[in-house]
């Protein structure tokens, strides 16, 4: 081969050959994770955030707007305003989710009836 052709064979070669190198896998942080665009963590976004509206729907009034002030505004100002203690709010809340959460477990159930034997 002439030295012109032999150097083009070789770089030729060698693209080939990394061609063929398995590539190695990087493992993405947490916060790269989540700034990675997903179709299906979009899909999954949206369908979640339509259950929560549908459950957020299915309280009454007061309920959602407690519930909504609790997660977005100041704790300690909303209990002063509601003239509660701290504690009695996280258990208005939580007596709150937990209605949301029956209401989901009792969907869930009657989309997935338990198998008969």
């Amino acid at each position: 081969m002439t030295g012109a052709r032999s150097y083009f064979f070789g770089i030729a070669k060698n693209l080939v050959r990394e061609g063929w190198k398995p590539r190695r896998e990087e493992l993405l942080d947490a916060a790269d994770w989540e700034q990675t665009p997903s179709p299906a963590r979009h899909l999954e976004q949206v369908e979640a955030r339509l259950a929560l509206m549908t459950y957020l729907g299915g309280l009454p009034r007061s309920e959602r707007k407690l519930l909504v002030r609790y997660y977005t505004e100041d704790r300690a100002a909303l209990c002063r305003e509601l003239g509660v203690s701290p504690a009695s709010l996280r258990v208005t809340v939580h007596r709150i989710r937990r209605k949301i959460e029956n209401v989901r477990q009792a969907e869930t159930t009657s989309a997935h009836p338990p198998a008969s034997d």
